[in-house]
C-alpha cells in the first residue's frame, strides 16, 4: 500500500495496530489494576483455600480446599464445578497485594483467545496473511474492551471475570483448537489441538451456562455441518471434497463434544442448582427460549453504537486483503446471518430459564463481546460474498484503489474514530482506558485505592465488631459491590469471616465525612 510517495506494508499497520492497542488500551486498565480490591463473592468462595495457605502454606492443600470448596457448592449452590474451582482459588488466597494480577489474567486470556480465534479464522481456513489477521483481532479487541458493558466485573472483580470473561475466553480457545485440529495438514499437530481442544471442553462445561450453552451449539453445529458435507460430497462423488480439502480430520470433533456433554451433564444436574432455583421464578424452556429473541432483538440494536460501526469501517482494507485469495465461495449469506442471530439471542437464554429475566451486567459482558466478533464474521463472509460475484474488471479496479489508498484510508477512518470518541460527553462512563488514565492522573485511584488500605488496617486490628468506612469515589473501572450498614447481610458476614471478626457494619460516606 502507498501513502504519497512511501510504500506502506500491511505488516508495518499491523505492527502499528499491536502499539497502538498496547499503549492506548492495554496500559491504562494494566496500571490501573495496583489499585484493585476484592469485594463480595471473592471472600466466600475463597474462604476455605485462604485458610488452608494460612495455616499450612501448602500449594496441594490449599488446592485440596478449593476442591472442597467446588463440593460443599456443588450440593448448595450451583453445579459450575470448574468456575467454583477458579473462584475458590482467588490471587488474594495467597496475599491480598496479589489481587493486583486479576486484570493481567482476564485481558491476556482474551487478547490471547482473540489472537489465535483469529489467526485459525484467517490464516488456517481463509488462507490470508499472519498481519491482516493481526489488525482484524486488533479492531475486534478495541470493539471488545472499550465498549464491554461493566469493565469492573470484566476485568477486575476476580469472582466474575473468572466465571465469564476467562470462560469466553476459553471458548473461544476451544472452538480455535477444534478448527485447527480439523485443519491442519500434520498429524501431530491435529492430534496435539484436538488434546488441547477437549481440555477447553471439559473447562467449559463446568463454566457458567451462558458459554457452556453456547459452546455446546457450536460444537454440536460445526460437527453436524461437516459431517454432513463430507455425507454429500460422497454421494456427488466429488474427488476433491471441501471436507476432505479443508477439513482433513473432522471426526477430531467426537473427543472435546463427547467430554463437553458428559461435564455439561455434571454440572446441570448438581442438587445445588434447585437450591439455587428456589430464589429465582420458574420459566418453561420453551417461554426462555422465546423470549430470548425478543432480548436479542432489543440488544443488537442496543448495541450498534457509532464507535462499532467506525471500527467494522476500519477493518475494510484488512477484509478485503483476506477474501482476495481464499478459494472459499461464500456461500448462503443469509443462513449465516440467521445462524449468528439465532446464537447471539441463545447467549440470553440461560438467564431467562434460571432468573426470569435476560441476564446481569456481568452476563450482558459475554452477550456483547460475543455479538462483536459475530458482527465481525459476518462482515468477513458477506464482503467474501460480494467479492466472488463481481465481475473481473471491478475487482481488479478496486484491487488498485485498495492498494493505491489503503493507508489513507487507515489514517481517514481513525481520525473520524478519534472525532466519534472525542465527541463523547461522559468519556468515563463509556471507555475504560480512558477512564483509568483519567483516574490515576487525577489522583482518584490513590485516593480510593489508600481508602482500602486503611479499612484493612482497621479490619487487621484487635476489635471483634469493626465500623468501616464506605468507599468513595466508588470508580466504575474498579468498583463493584460493598458490605452494608446491616451486620446480618451475607456480604457483611462473607467479609467478617475472612478477617475472623463477629461483625462488620459500613459507616455510610454521609456520616464519616460530616465527621
Amino acid at each position: 500500500m502507498k501513502i504519497f510517495k512511501w510504500k506502506i506494508n500491511e505488516k508495518i499497520v499491523a505492527a502499528i495496530a499491536i502499539v497502538c492497542f498496547i499503549i492506548l488500551c492495554l496500559l491504562p486498565l494494566l496500571m490501573i489494576g495496583k489499585y484493585n480490591h476484592p469485594c463480595a463473592d471473592d471472600f466466600g468462595y475463597g474462604y476455605d483455600a485462604h485458610v488452608a495457605w494460612q495455616s499450612t502454606h501448602s500449594v496441594i492443600e490449599t488446592v485440596k480446599a478449593a476442591a472442597s470448596t467446588v463440593r460443599f457448592m456443588y450440593y448448595a449452590w450451583q453445579g459450575t464445578f470448574t468456575s467454583i474451582f477458579l473462584m475458590a482459588l482467588t490471587p488474594m488466597v495467597f496475599g491480598e497485594q496479589y489481587y493486583a494480577i486479576v486484570p493481567f489474567i482476564m485481558l491476556g486470556m482474551l487478547t490471547a483467545s482473540v489472537l489465535y480465534l483469529s489467526k485459525v479464522l484467517v490464516c488456517d481456513i481463509l488462507k490470508g496473511s499472519k498481519a491482516n489477521s493481526i489488525i482484524l483481532s486488533v479492531i475486534l479487541l478495541f470493539m471488545m474492551i472499550e465498549e464491554i458493558y461493566t469493565p469492573a466485573s470484566a476485568f477486575f472483580w476476580y469472582n466474575a471475570a473468572i466465571h465469564y470473561t476467562f470462560m469466553q475466553s476459553v471458548m473461544f480457545f476451544m472452538v480455535a483448537f477444534v478448527l485447527r485440529s480439523a485443519t491442519s495438514k500434520k498429524t501431530v499437530i491435529s492430534v496435539i489441538s484436538c488434546v488441547f481442544a477437549t481440555m477447553c471442553a471439559f473447562i467449559l462445561s463446568g463454566g457458567n451456562y451462558l458459554n457452556a450453552l453456547i459452546g455446546m451449539i457450536l460444537l454440536v453445529s460445526l460437527f453436524l455441518l461437516f459431517t454432513i458435507l463430507f455425507v454429500w460430497d460422497k454421494k456427488k462423488g466429488k474427488k476433491e471434497s471441501p471436507v476432505k480439502s479443508g477439513f482433513r480430520r473432522f471426526y477430531l470433533f467426537l473427543f472435546p463434544l463427547v467430554v463437553y456433554i458428559y461435564g455439561f451433564r455434571i454440572s446441570v444436574i448438581a442438587p445445588g442448582n434447585e437450591v439455587r432455583g428456589r430464589s429465582f421464578e420458574d420459566t418453561p424452556a420453551l417461554v426462555a427460549i422465546l423470549r430470548s429473541f425478543g432480548s436479542g432483538f432489543e440488544f443488537a440494536g442496543e448495541w450498534i453504537s457509532l464507535f462499532t460501526i467506525v471500527l467494522l469501517i476500519l477493518a475494510l482494507p484488512a477484509i478485503w486483503a483476506i477474501t482476495d485469495k481464499t478459494k472459499y465461495r461464500f456461500r448462503w449469506p443469509l443462513l449465516v446471518i440467521a445462524f449468528s442471530f439465532c446464537l447471539f439471542c441463545a447467549t440470553f437464554t440461560s438467564s431467562h430459564y434460571g432468573m426470569a429475566g435476560p441476564g446481569l451486567p456481568r452476563t450482558f459482558n459475554n452477550c456483547k463481546m460475543l455479538y462483536q466478533l459475530l458482527l465481525m464474521i459476518n462482515e468477513v463472509y458477506l464482503i467474501g460474498w460480494l467479492k466472488v460475484r463481481l465481475k473481473e474488471s471491478k475487482k481488479e479496479r478496486l484491487k488498485k484503489f485498495v492498494l493505491t489508498h489503503g493507508v489513507m484510508f487507515y489514517i481517514i477512518v481513525s481520525v473520524a474514530l478519534a472525532g466519534v470518541f472525542l465527541a463523547c460527553d461522559d468519556k468515563e462512563a463509556y471507555y475504560p482506558s480512558y477512564a483509568s488514565a483519567k483516574y490515576m492522573k487525577q489522583g482518584f485511584a490513590m485516593y480510593y485505592h489508600m481508602q482500602y488500605l486503611e479499612r484493612i488496617t482497621v479490619m487487621n486490628g484487635p476489635e471483634t465488631v469493626v465500623y468501616v468506612k464506605e468507599v468513595a469515589p466508588k470508580l466504575n473501572v474498579l468498583y463493584v459491590d460493598d458490605v452494608t450498614t446491616n451486620p446480618k447481610d451475607w456480604r457483611n458476614e462473607q467479609y467478617a469471616r475472612w478477617y475472623g471478626k463477629e461483625q462488620v457494619i459500613l459507616i455510610p460516606w454521609e456520616e464519616w465525612h460530616q465527621q
